[in-house]
């Protein structure tokens, strides 16, 4: 099994576009080296449950409490669970939301698989009279040039796809300079998954023969392509453009140590399983079958029973230690809490509540910073929304698909899940006593309370002759 994961590994190293093919498809080497790539590999690897340390090493089998997952989806499901996304304006825009709209059912996933490996890119393409969205994660695209304001200016997007035995790859090349936009295609074939191979014609590819080899666009001011970045420092290499996983940095020997924890507590109760010692001669021979086993339900048979080799001695004991499990769950809290910490996560988000053991102010403190994860995550996206948008506005206009008008993208991403309950309960309550007090409007309380217009908090209240009736 380590042998294999090991292979898995370099799999995963190799399959990313060797820099020498990127160099020549672009003039210039991508902006991170071999020490990034192979982070982003394990970022990869530990998401898949597939990381070094998992399987049998010696007389241990370690198993992955799947916590990679589970801590990008903690933060993937509060920033995106509540959001309404629509693009606003004329027909342009009218036009551009039905795009967006056909994206948004999978957009928790992406945010999920893009904080897994630092970030991901939405690149547009037009598809007969619709524009389409190609999603690429850090690692199938590369990061060529930057702007001075340190946002990828030029960058090379990868796509593989099988066909029989052999593997094709193209390269995309996105470039902006003094206000032209070009786009360069290459295509290669290989026998070897992970190997790029040898170049070929785009047309001799089957669903490439209408990619044109090289096309230049012009007055664009920027990319054509949106990126999400984990909105986190990158301290494994600080000048790259790119993200790291919110798993990043101490969190990846933690995530190691609670699976090796849970593996140290999963024997602790195996090993302390219940047995029945015997020897020949505690028990009539009358429950032996032939090969010196007891006659009794096979399961009980294999699992409780343990037949003894002492003689003529009577010999009966019933082995049931003490097991240990309190101590070695409490360890595996205790690493899950540090996991929460280093992630970004409120306590309780992976570990037990009940094990909680903080104070008012370090409970406020823990949820606050979960909100701030959730809301920096919120900002990303709408960042590299608003990329894409304009990408896709772009191609609308190239290609004549609907009519030219402005657009605006609102982001409303709610606060249920995010926001404090006890906080904003402790807010109402505050401001139903003003309002007994007389100190504000009723209708302030009933908008804050209901999420609606003062207008219509006016409409719910009940009107003074209803009051009477009842009084």
């Amino acid at each position: 099994m380590f042998e294999r994961i090991k292979q898995f590994i370099r799999a995963v190293r190799t399959a990313m576009i060797p820099a020498n093919k990127i160099e020549e498809l672009t003039g210039a080497a991508p902006l991170y080296d071999s020490v990034m790539q192979t982070h982003i590999a394990l970022w990869r690897s530990m998401y898949m449950d597939n990381a070094e340390w998992l399987g049998k090493h010696g007389n241990r089998t370690v198993q992955s409490c799947g916590l990679p997952a589970a801590i990008c989806r903690a933060v993937a499901r509060p920033a995106t669970i509540e959001s309404t996304i629509t693009v606003e304006g004329g027909t342009r825009a009218a036009y551009l939301n039905g795009s967006v709209q056909g994206m948004l059912p999978h957009i928790r996933t992406d945010v999920e698989k893009g904080l897994s490996v630092g970030g991901f890119f939405y690149k547009p393409f037009v598809d007969g009279n619709r524009i389409l969205v190609d999603f690429n994660t850090v690692g199938t695209a590369y990061p060529v040039s930057v702007d001075s304001n340190g946002e990828i200016a030029s960058a090379v997007f990868s796509d593989t796809k099988r066909e029989k035995n052999r593997y094709y790859t193209k390269l995309e090349f996105h470039e902006l300079k003094n206000g032209t936009y070009t786009i360069r295609n290459r295509a290669f074939v290989s026998d070897q998954n992970g190997n790029i191979g040898n170049e070929v014609a785009l047309g001799t590819v089957s669903g490439w023969e209408q990619i044109t080899p090289e096309i230049h666009i012009q007055n664009v001011d920027r990319p054509l392509f949106g990126f999400f970045k984990v909105p986190m420092a990158n301290n494994i290499e600080p000048e790259s453009p790119l993200g790291v996983s919110i798993y990043s940095g101490a969190a990846v020997g933690l995530i190691q140590s609670a699976d090796e924890q849970w593996e140290r507590l999963m024997w602790e109760f195996e090993s302390g399983e219940r047995r029945i010692l015997m020897s020949d001669s505690a028990i009539p021979p009358q429950i032996f079958d032939e090969s010196g086993l007891p006659h009794v339900n096979p399961l009980l048979r294999d699992r409780l029973f343990r037949h003894m080799p002492f003689g003529d001695e009577d010999f009966y004991q019933a082995f049931s230690p003490e097991f240990r499990n309190d101590s070695l769950y409490k360890g595996f809290q205790d690493t899950l809490k540090l996991i929460e910490l280093n992630c970004g996560l409120s306590f309780g988000t992976l570990s037990d509540p009940q094990t909680v053991n903080a104070t008012a102010t370090e409970i406020v403190s823990s949820k606050q910073t979960m909100y701030v994860t959730v809301r920096d995550t919120q900002a990303a996206l709408e960042h590299a929304l608003n990329g894409l948008l304009y990408g896709m506005d772009v191609y609308a206009t190239l290609y004549g698909l609907a009519p030219a008008g402005d657009w605006t993208l609102k982001c409303d991403w709610g606060d249920g899940v995010v926001q404090d309950t006890e906080s904003k309960q402790k807010e109402l309550a505050d401001m139903r006593n003003d309002v007994s007090a007389g100190l504000i409007r009723g209708e302030l309380y009933i908008a804050k309370k209901y999420g609606v217009t003062e207008e219509e908090a006016k409409t719910m209240m009940p009107t003074v002759e209803k009051l009477m009736r009842e009084e």
